[in-house]
């Protein structure tokens, strides 16, 4: 995969569901046949949002 692409396809999947990146990861490995490491999404998550293009939210208890 390009570099860059990856945060491309995260703000496509998360513009039809808020995800955590456990969930985003496994939904592009879904979707794409391709799993991305951790260490790729959560800074990538981070990056956008500094940049103001998604907002980060706490996850919410489900207990």
């Amino acid at each position: 995969m390009m570099r860059g692409q990856l945060k491309t396809i995260m703000i496509n999947m998360l513009s039809k569901k808020p995800m955590s990146g456990t969930e985003l990861a496994a939904e592009i490995q879904e979707e794409l046949g391709w799993k991305p490491s951790y260490g790729s999404i959560y800074p990538a998550l981070d990056q956008l949002a500094k940049e103001g293009i998604i907002e980060q939210r706490p996850a919410e208890n489900k207990s």
